[in-house]
C-alpha cells in the first residue's frame, strides 16, 4: 500500500525521535520551518505532527511547540517496526529486539493456555480449517497471514480483550518487517513442524510447558535466521 506525503514524513521525522535524532525533551521545528524542510505544505505536516502525536512520540502544547517525548516511556506496540527500521545498521540490537518481542509471545501463549484452556480446546474446529489454508500457503506472505488467522483463532477463543490487542500489533510487526517475516515463515518445512508441535503440546499433561518448550526452540531457531538476514555479509 503506497503511502500519502503525510505518513512519509511522519515516519521519516519518528524513526529519527526513536535514533535520537531529536533528543528527548527537545522541541521540534516549527509547522512552518518542517513545511520548508520537507518541501511540503503547511497541512501535510500538520497531518504528520498529528499521527506523531496519536503515537505518543510527540507533545503539542500551545505556546511551547513540538515536544519530543520518550519512546520507549510513552512508546506502544503499534512503533514496533519503527523500532527496527531505525536500528538497521545495528544488528545485534536487532536481534536483542526481536527476541524480546518473541520471548512476549511465548509468555501470552502460556498464559492463555493456563487459563483459558477448556476455551481454546473448544476451538479445534476452528483450527483445523484455518489449518487447511495454512497448509496451501506458498508465499512468505501467504503462510503470514494464514499463521496470523491460526493465532486469531487462540485470541479470539480465550475472549481477552488486552491479549487480542497485543496479538493485533504482533500480527502487524510481522508483515511489516520484511526479515521477521521471513524469519518466522522462510523456512516452511520448520514452519509447518512447530504449528504440529504446538497442536500436540496442547493435549499433554502439562500443555503450557508443553507448547512454551516447543516455542522455545523454534524462537531460537528463528532469531538466528533473523541475525543472518540483518547482519552484512563478512
Amino acid at each position: 500500500m503506497s503511502q500519502t506525503a503525510a505518513e512519509r514524513i511522519e515516519r521519516t521525522i519518528a524513526v529519527g525521535i526513536l535514533r535520537g535524532d531529536y533528543p528527548i525533551g527537545t522541541t521540534l521545528p516549527s509547522v512552518r520551518k518542517l513545511a520548508e524542510q520537507f518541501e511540503t505544505t503547511v497541512p501535510t505536516i500538520q497531518r504528520a505532527v498529528d499521527r506523531l502525536a496519536a503515537s505518543k512520540l510527540v507533545s503539542v502544547r500551545r505556546g511551547s511547540g513540538i515536544t519530543v517525548n520518550d519512546p520507549q516511556g510513552t512508546g506502544d506496540l503499534s512503533i514496533m517496526p519503527l523500532w527496527f527500521e531505525a536500528f538497521q545498521d545495528d544488528p545485534d540490537r536487532l536481534g536483542r529486539m526481536f527476541s524480546d518481542f518473541l520471548e512476549m509471545r511465548r509468555v501470552i501463549a502460556a498464559h492463555l493456555i493456563r487459563t483459558r484452556l477448556p476455551s481454546l480446546m473448544m476451538a479445534a474446529p476452528a483450527l483445523a480449517a484455518v489449518a487447511t489454508s495454512l497448509a496451501t500457503a506458498t508465499t512468505i506472505e501467504e503462510i503470514a497471514v494464514a499463521d496470523s488467522r491460526l493465532t486469531r483463532v487462540f485470541v479470539d477463543a480465550a475472549d481477552n480483550f488486552a491479549i487480542s490487542s497485543v496479538f493485533s500489533a504482533i500480527e502487524r510487526f510481522s508483515l511489516e518487517v520484511p526479515q521477521a517475516a521471513e524469519a518466522l515463515y522462510g523456512d516452511r518445512e520448520s514452519h509447518r513442524k512447530i504449528i504440529g508441535e504446538v497442536v500436540a503440546g496442547l493435549m499433554a499433561n502439562d500443555p503450557a510447558t508443553a507448547v512454551t518448550n516447543a516455542l522455545e526452540n523454534w524462537d531460537r531457531r528463528t532469531v538466528a535466521r533473523f541475525l543472518a538476514l540483518v547482519k552484512p555479509a563478512s
